[in-house]
């Protein structure tokens, strides 16, 4: 029996230019890292004509930290005596602690040919669709968080994230052996990634903590 298996991938994880301002600024290069990863998989054997597996990942992530300290305004104040001891402790940061985006792009693709084993035997080597068969999967997951401590006293943490569906229509997308859907399919995705997807789910959640200034009262 003739059979036969590859794989083909590639791999690419954490791709940033680590250069940097001495004080740290939303815009530098080192605070956007991307990732890119490819997996094809083809197999064949006399019942199956090819059975191919198709996995591409795309990854971009941004993450800034500015190193800010925070505005007492009212740290000169000589007397540490009662509320006054409370007032000079007032203190408020302007900037987050730490911001992160991240962009997860997810597509899958499955495609097999099935042989028509009595023309096969019969020695015709033409292809039957009756026995082709394709799954996808594009999923695009999108997530926010952003850390803030308000005052020394007051943190604050949000974060939230979105699973996007890619909108694609049910073609064979195989350039090499159909161009017509894949033309189609190519002209259906494309706007839906302009849109952002399709929201399948939402999540987000709050945390605000609170420590009473006991010590300067």
């Amino acid at each position: 029996a003739n059979v036969k298996q590859t794989t083909k991938s590639l791999s690419l994880s954490n791709v940033k230019v680590d250069i940097k301002s001495k004080k740290p600024m939303p815009y530098d290069p080192a605070n956007f890292s991307f990732g890119y990863s490819h997996s094809l998989n083809h197999y064949h054997n006399p019942e199956t004509e090819y059975d191919n597996s198709l996995n591409k990942r795309y990854q971009a992530d941004y993450s800034y930290t500015p190193v800010v300290q925070p505005v007492e305004l009212f740290k000169n104040i000589q007397s540490t005596s009662g509320w006054l001891k409370l007032v000079k402790s007032l203190n408020f940061n302007y900037l987050p602690n730490n911001v992160q985006l991240s962009s997860d792009i997810v597509r899958n693709y499955q495609e097999s040919q099935l042989r028509d084993l009595n023309a096969y035997i019969s020695g015709v080597g033409e292809t039957n669709k009756d026995y082709l068969t394709f799954s996808h999967n594009f999923l695009w997951d999108r997530t926010f968080a952003i850390t803030w401590d308000l005052t020394r006293n007051l943190k604050t943490t949000f974060r939230s994230g979105t699973i996007a569906e890619i909108e694609e229509p049910y073609l064979q997308v195989n350039k090499k052996l159909n161009r017509d859907d894949y033309e189609i399919w190519r002209d259906s995705v494309n706007p839906s990634i302009r849109n952002l997807g399709k929201p399948l789910n939402y999540q987000q959640s709050a945390d605000v903590t609170y420590t009473l200034p006991f010590q300067n009262i």
